[in-house]
């Protein structure tokens, strides 16, 4: 990407401000964030990166931006430690707050400067927006004298010093300080690991005699992203939010302690655990969920009230800035962003195969690396949302085949039909609200047929198994229904721009069995997104084997199962672990299979689908993984059991001697 500055040809004008903005493994985020400031009507800021100890892509999107930015660096995942660190690499006068995952309208510095009239304004908060559902997360929030905090009021700038047992308030994503009273107070305490560290540094600052204004036009939208404290929408870390939220809360209480520590308590546990007890209700979380959280909010409590009750805040000593020191202003102007859609039917937590392992490691890299994304898959309705950067579409199939009279003769064909036309509206909406440069499908199921029959929007698919090798290696039955689907998928192929594969068998499969070469055609092989330490299996006697993949013939379930009491015979203390759905139905072998050798039992776990952290678990745990298929385009589970550096023991089907 270029990395070159454009020169602005107005001069800076107005006071220095410096945007800092704390990071951990959100690459994706902190580029798209990055992207959106470098869009600011207002010109005279410098932006200040903290990057935690980050094991991502990180690196490589501040490599974009080298020159234009400063960067910090912490080991620490600490906030309070990180947002002084970004104040003492500051230059402004004025320093502003917006976290990694977080998109800013282009006036948003600009309306948060001009409420810096006197000099005795030293906070401003802006409003925040959920970008998911465009619902309103922040918005003139306040403190009581408690310190609770009650993020959505109705009025802003009544509160600017404690009136009424009130003060504001600010997001720690949408805020600006005065640098001298952050000097003044220390900055932040580094005591706080996360939550309420914004609301602890007001309450100092309006000590200190400044105002805390609202300026609600200063507005930008947040996504909260999976992290430290939320690890889904309704997982959240409680021990830590409800833990500094007391302590922050009685830290600066006003009054006798022992009173506040009693109505802080009783708020706290109402406030949060009502909330829990709602969520259930709605369904949102089950029992177990409901108890443990309940659980942590009152540890947390608990653990935050010990805290403040004799508290050793931590603040750092900020030098002021040297007089005259200029700012490095922030000019990059990022090139036009790619914008991809990816079709992929199968999701990773309703059927978390290897297509759409592929597809969704794919457009996480993809975002990462700076891409608008969306992923369309099949859903009971349509509906859409947005997830870890990454806009995520369900569309519910057309009634297209039924209007064709396909079902009676051709009902494979009339349920893919159906799936490709809804696919194809859905680009075509996307198209025209965002803008789509290439659409990416697999070859399964002729998700991509209607927009490839289309062809406005350049066009990728991805062949993985051909149909007609799954035909040949499962035994099917041929009829018309079948040669009609491998016709229309063959058709698919012909009409995309570009042709991928894995692998060169699989390249050469299509070939020769297509009537025509594709155009144009690439393999590139596919690629994992693996998280964390990986843990190889330590020396010793291998006893514990995997088995991943439908138990269907294509998959070779029936050849493992016919192994299992060889191997047994010759290792007694062998494990199999065989994860997978069984879609043989009568035909399968499974039920036989247990019923002739109920004795090895309990050397055979039989795990049925399960979920990305649990398969994750069984590859660290395995000491061998087994891969029988008759065909393989590629063979994903090979590459997820390698990376982990365990055995494998495969055939010299189709791709798999390659991989």
């Amino acid at each position: 990407m270029n990395t070159e500055t454009t020169q602005h040809p107005e001069p800076l004008q107005g006071v220095a401000v410096s945007v800092v903005i704390i990071t951990y493994n959100r690459a994706g985020h902190l580029r798209r964030c990055l992207d959106a400031l470098a869009k600011q009507t207002y010109r005279n800021f410098e932006v200040v990166v903290v990057m935690g100890p980050c094991t991502d892509h990180t690196a490589a999107v501040l490599e974009v931006f080298a020159g234009s930015i400063t960067i910090a660096r912490t080991d620490r995942r600490i906030i309070g430690v990180s947002r002084n660190a970004g104040i003492e690499q500051s230059r402004g006068e004025l320093v502003a707050f917006i976290d990694d995952d977080a998109v800013p309208s282009p006036e948003w510095l600009a309306n948060l400067v001009a409420a810096f009239d006197d000099a005795d304004v030293g906070a401003v908060g802006g409003t925040v927006f959920r970008m998911r559902d465009g619902g309103i997360e922040w918005r003139n929030g306040v403190l009581d004298r408690d310190g609770i905090l009650y993020p959505d009021c109705a009025k802003p700038g009544e509160y600017q010093r404690f009136q009424k047992g009130r003060l504001n308030t600010v997001s720690g994503n949408c805020c600006m300080f005065r640098r001298r009273a952050l000097e003044e107070v220390g900055g932040f305490d580094e005591e706080i690991a996360y939550m309420y560290d914004e609301c602890d540094v007001v309450q100092r600052i309006e000590r200190a005699g400044y105002r805390i204004v609202h300026q609600p036009t200063a507005i930008v939208e947040h996504e909260s992203a999976c992290g430290m404290v939320r690890s889904g929408p309704v997982d959240y870390n409680w021990f830590t939010i409800c833990r500094y939220h007391a302590y922050g809360a009685l830290k600066n209480a006003q009054g006798r302690r022992a009173w506040t520590v009693a109505r802080v308590t009783w708020r706290l546990a109402k406030r949060w655990m009502s909330e829990l007890l709602s969520w259930w209700s709605r369904g949102l979380i089950g029992w177990s969920q409901l108890l443990r959280s309940e659980r942590d909010c009152a540890r947390g409590i608990v653990a935050g009230l010990r805290k403040g009750w004799s508290p050793r805040p931590v603040y750092r000593v900020i030098l002021p800035c040297p007089d005259g020191e200029p700012i490095r202003p922030f000019r990059q102007i990022p090139e036009s962003t790619l914008s991809v859609c990816l079709l992929c039917e199968s999701t990773p937590e309703r059927n978390p195969d290897g297509i759409a392992t592929y597809t969704f490691a794919l457009a996480k890299a993809l975002f990462e690396h700076g891409c608008r994304v969306h992923v369309i898959s099949l859903g009971e309705t349509d509906r859409s949302e947005l997830a870890e950067g990454i806009w995520r579409h369900w569309v519910k199939p057309s009634k297209l085949g039924a209007t064709l009279h396909l079902e009676s003769q051709f009902p494979v064909v009339a349920k893919n039909v159906g799936y490709a036309a809804a696919v194809w509206r859905k680009v075509r909406e996307l198209d025209e609200r965002y803008g789509i440069d290439i659409v990416e499908a697999s070859s399964w199921n002729i998700e991509g047929l209607v927009v490839a029959l289309d062809g406005r929007i350049p066009f990728v698919v991805h062949v993985h198994t051909a149909l007609f090798q799954a035909i040949e290696t499962q035994g099917w039955a041929e009829n018309d229904d079948l040669r009609l689907s491998v016709d229309l998928e063959e058709r698919q192929s012909l009409l995309a721009d570009e042709v991928i594969t894995s692998t060169r068998a699989a390249a050469r499969s299509i070939v020769a069995k297509y009537r025509s070469r594709p155009a144009h055609m690439g393999i590139v092989p596919l690629g994992l997104d693996l998280q964390g330490e990986l843990r190889p299996s330590p020396p010793g006697v291998a006893r514990r084997v995997l088995f991943v993949g439908r138990l269907e013939p294509r998959k070779g379930i029936g050849t493992l199962l016919d192994a299992i009491p060889r191997v047994i015979d010759c290792v007694p203390d062998a494990e199999f672990d065989i994860v997978g759905k069984d879609v043989m139905g009568v035909d399968s072998p499974v039920p036989q299979w247990r019923k002739e050798h109920r004795g090895l039992q309990k050397h055979v776990r039989f795990h049925g689908e399960v979920s990305r952290a649990v398969l994750d678990d069984l590859y660290e745990r395995c000491d061998l993984l087994a891969g029988p298929s008759r065909y393989e385009s590629f063979g994903l589970i090979f590459v997820e059991a390698m990376a982990r550096g365990k055995a494998v023991v495969g055939t010299t089907a189709g791709g798999i001697p390659e991989v």
